[in-house]
């Protein structure tokens, strides 16, 4: 009798068992259909959602071909030493990168210790430029009037963009500096200018200079590049003539750059032509622009908020 109990016990936990299992199994196939009928909703957001994200990516693609944003760089030699035409020059000639100089009253061709003018006028026949160089003393305009003078002593053009020595720059100095022909001022972050600027519509077009001494890792390229904008890299022999040494190891790295087009090496004019067309073609195609980006960026987020409403509602 008690086995007969115990079988009974036991075909009826079995049968027990065999219910619950078999529930369990319909609540899989629901669990199942449930997340196959999901994706099957959620399949052509997704999809649709990609495509918005490629037309992203093609839209700006498209508006920078159309504003031709570049990043630009000008490599600043602050003297006007012999070295920089025998070790420097035939580096950067064989590398196609050029360099500017910076010309003052101290520092011109045929001054003891520096190139002589052949060697100049053989440097600027390569695409090397040249600007004039202030060092703050005395009266910047008095400086102005006398390197007038002694330019066309000497027969030289006189440039339009001086470089300030680190400390001298002052804003106020726009006036003078309109007065006496020039556009392009190259200052150190005095009064919290920025360094690198990517605009290039003022009458005194202020830009900044990094020291090659001092950041000779040459991070600030990557926000050059990211931002396209420009910025000056000033290279001074004042130390010693060692730092010379050490920017022909980095020559190669320029001409890197400029070869993946990360940013273009150019003079200050060209440097300005570029970011001012740039400004030209913002104007006219932002509007555009940022009106067709809003509106993808919208559909994408109504689209994220119907997958999420799908899937809460499918658990």
């Amino acid at each position: 009798m008690k086995k007969r109990i115990v079988m009974i016990w036991s075909l009826a936990v079995t049968a027990v068992l065999v219910i619950l299992l078999a529930a369990e199994g319909i609540e899989q196939n629901r669990a199942a259909e449930n997340y196959s009928e999901m994706i099957q909703q959620i399949k052509p957001l997704d999809e649709e959602k990609m495509e918005l994200h490629k037309r992203l990516e093609t839209l700006e693609k498209e508006y920078e071909e159309n504003i031709k944003a570049q990043a630009t760089l000008e490599l600043l030699f602050t003297s006007a030493d012999r070295e920089i035409y025998t070790e420097l020059f035939p580096e950067m000639k064989k590398n196609s990168v050029a360099g500017i100089i910076a010309l003052s009253d101290e520092e011109l061709p045929n001054m003891e210790g520096n190139f002589i003018r052949r060697e100049f006028e053989e440097m600027l026949n390569e695409g090397w430029s040249y600007c004039l160089s202030w060092n703050g003393d005395g009266d910047l305009e008095s400086f102005l009037n006398e390197m007038e003078d002694t330019f066309y002593n000497i027969s030289l053009t006189m440039p339009k963009a001086i470089y300030f020595e680190p400390g001298t720059y002052s804003s106020s100095y726009s006036e003078i500096l309109e007065a006496h022909g020039f556009n392009t001022a190259v200052h150190h972050g005095e009064e919290n200018l920025p360094l690198i600027v990517s605009r290039g519509e003022n009458e005194i077009w202020e830009i900044g200079a990094y020291s090659f001494e001092a950041d000779d890792n040459l991070d600030y390229l990557e926000d050059v590049r990211e931002n396209k904008g420009n910025c000056v890299c000033a290279v001074s022999g004042q130390d010693g003539l060692d730092i010379y040494e050490v920017f022909k190891s980095y020559i190669s790295v320029f001409k890197s750059g400029q070869e993946k087009e990360l940013y273009k090496i150019t003079t200050f004019g060209s440097a300005r032509t570029i970011h001012s067309e740039a400004d030209e073609a913002k104007e006219q195609y932002s509007g555009k622009y940022e009106s067709e980006k809003a509106d993808l960026e919208k559909r994408i987020y109504e689209l994220d908020e119907q997958i999420k409403d799908i899937y809460y509602s499918s658990k």
